[in-house]
C-alpha cells in the first residue's frame, strides 16, 4: 500500500493554491511545509516590497504574519501590484516548483483534469503520483485539495486537517468536495 499525504499541515488563510502543492512537496522531500512558504515568499521578495511600497500589504503586519498569512497577504494584492500580469494560479505554481520538483526528482505539470479524468486516475492508481486539484466550488471561490490514490482516492482538507475517503473512481470528487465543475490541476509523479 501507498504512503498517505500528511494532514500534519493546516491551511489558515487564503491559501490552498500553493498550500495543496506544499503537502504534496512535503511528501516528496525533505522540507517542511513552513519552509516551502518561506522559499516562495524569498523569490517573490520583489513584488512584496512592491506591494509594501504601493500600500496593498501592510509592512507591520506582515512582519508578524505566519509564512502562510503572508503568501495569502500578497496572493490577494498581486493582481493590483502587477496589473493582473501575474496570477497565483495552476500553471504559474507548477512553473515555479518544476527545478525543486526536478531536484527531486519529480515530474510537474498543470494538467487539465476535465478531459483528462481516467488516464490521471490511472496515473494516481498505478504509480507515485498526486494531484493538486482545483474546483469551482457551487458557492465560494475556486480551492484546491491534494489528490492521492492508496486502497481508494482520497483528498486532505488541510482547512479542517481531514482526509475525506472518495472510493474507486476519481471523479467522486466532484460531488463529495461539493464541486460545481470539473477543474484543472498540477500532477506530481516520481520520475523513475
Amino acid at each position: 500500500m501507498k504512503k498517505r499525504l500528511t494532514t500534519g499541515i493546516m491551511q489558515t488563510s487564503d491559501s490552498c493554491i500553493l498550500i495543496s502543492p506544499i503537502i504534496i512537496l512535503n511528501y516528496y522531500t525533505d522540507k517542511s511545509g513552513e519552509d516551502l512558504f518561506n522559499y516562495f515568499l524569498e523569490e517573490h521578495q520583489h513584488l512584496i516590497q512592491q506591494g509594501i511600497k504601493q500600500g496593498f500589504i501592510s509592512e507591520n503586519e506582515f512582519t508578524i504574519f505566519s509564512p502562510e498569512q503572508r503568501f495569502a497577504q500578497l496572493n490577494r494584492a498581486v493582481y493590483f501590484i502587477t496589473k493582473d500580469e501575474i496570477r497565483f494560479n495552476n500553471e504559474y505554481v507548477a512553473n515555479f516548483f518544476i527545478k525543486m520538483a526536478t531536484e527531486s526528482k519529480i515530474s510537474i505539470c498543470r494538467i487539465d483534469v476535465k478531459n483528462n479524468l481516467e488516464s490521471i486516475g490511472n496515473i494516481l492508481k498505478n504509480e507515485d503520483a498526486f494531484l493538486s486539484y482545483t474546483y469551482p466550488p457551487i458557492a465560494g471561490k475556486y480551492h484546491a485539495i491534494p489528490v492521492g490514490f492508496d486502497t481508494q482516492f482520497y483528498s486532505i482538507n488541510a482547512e479542517k486537517g481531514i482526509e475525506q475517503n472518495h472510493g474507486s473512481s476519481l471523479s467522486n470528487i466532484k460531488a463529495d468536495v461539493n464541486a460545481a465543475d470539473i477543474g484543472d490541476g498540477i500532477l506530481f509523479r516520481r520520475i523513475r
